[in-house]
């Protein structure tokens, strides 16, 4: 790009290429013989790029793995089974209004509801994700986020720029345990 302007003057065939010469209109004499025209791009073979596009995300992905796995320590077996995780249908949700990134779910686990906060508002509405059952975790430590006791965590995977929750079948009951 920032030869460009050498390149469309030299197939102009302009002398004057300073910018005072583009304040006046009007400056090439008229006869004055182009120069030699090519492309000032090269075509690009959309296959070859988007070939390219993919190996590049298929480079990041493994390296975001690798950077991901350097950074968490690896837990074993009895650590991971204090982890419980449960099935629970989404009952109600609805934004937190003092956030633009909480939304405030009522899950109902099996036996109770509770009150879970995640932050998910940005990826979606709140009315997509009542009566959908999904994964959380049961025995997280409650915390309060923006006034609002949440007793869990729902479950959800990133990927590129987005976040989806992780939904199971309908046929799975509200307060199964994950093993």
């Amino acid at each position: 790009m920032p030869d460009t302007n050498k390149a469309i003057l030299a197939q102009l065939n302009c002398e004057n290429a300073d910018y005072s010469s583009l304040a006046c209109f009007g400056s090439t004499k008229p006869g004055t013989l182009l120069g030699k025209e090519k492309p000032l791009f090269v075509r690009i073979d959309s296959n070859k790029f988007f070939e390219q596009v993919k190996a590049m995300k298929a480079d990041n992905a493994e390296k975001s793995i690798e950077e991901i796995t350097e950074k968490i320590p690896e837990i074993d077996i009895d650590t991971f089974a204090k982890c419980d995780i449960r099935v629970g249908e989404v009952r109600a949700c609805e934004k937190i209004k003092k956030s633009k990134k909480l939304l405030k779910f009522t899950i109902f686990d099996g036996s109770a509801e509770r009150t879970i906060v995640s932050g998910i508002a940005m990826y979606y509405q709140p009315e997509e994700l009542i009566g959908k059952k999904l994964l959380f975790v049961s025995n997280l430590k409650p915390v309060k986020l923006c006034g609002v006791e949440s007793c869990g965590m729902i479950l959800s995977a990133e990927s590129g720029d987005t976040i989806r929750v992780i939904e199971v079948n309908d046929d799975i009951l509200p307060g199964s345990s994950v093993h």
